[in-house]
């Protein structure tokens, strides 16, 4: 990611690919594996959104805003493959979030207290 697109690398001819344009400001991606899609999560933290696009054949497609009231400055992001959680740190409240992958079940872990969550 640089902030205002989402890159692709093939390690094999280290070609680089956009897989996503025209973004506000990207801060925080992750990326979950599992046994029938793959999908890359990011937040903006100008449209204060958390996206998720699944990969088909090295392309991003089918793009949806998983989380997006509440956001203040959300910086951190992790995809819990296991659980399949996704968790993000919420700078400007303070707080440490979680939810599962399509942004149901939300929830704050720890709030207040922290020095530059991130």
């Amino acid at each position: 990611s640089v902030r205002n697109e989402l890159l692709s690398v093939d390690l094999h001819n280290r070609s680089v690919k956009a897989l996503i344009t025209s973004l506000k400001n990207t801060i925080a991606l992750d990326f979950f594996h599992g046994p029938d899609h793959d999908a890359i999560f990011w937040t903006d933290v100008v449209n204060d959104k958390i996206y998720k696009g699944t990969m088909v054949d090295g392309s991003l497609s089918n793009t949806e805003v998983v989380v997006q009231t509440g956001l203040a400055t959300a910086e951190g992001l992790a995809v819990d493959w296991i659980g399949e959680n996704l968790y993000w740190v919420e700078s400007n409240l303070d707080q440490i979030e979680v939810a599962k992958l399509n942004g149901s079940f939300r929830r704050t872990l720890i709030a207040g207290d922290m020095e530059n969550p991130r």
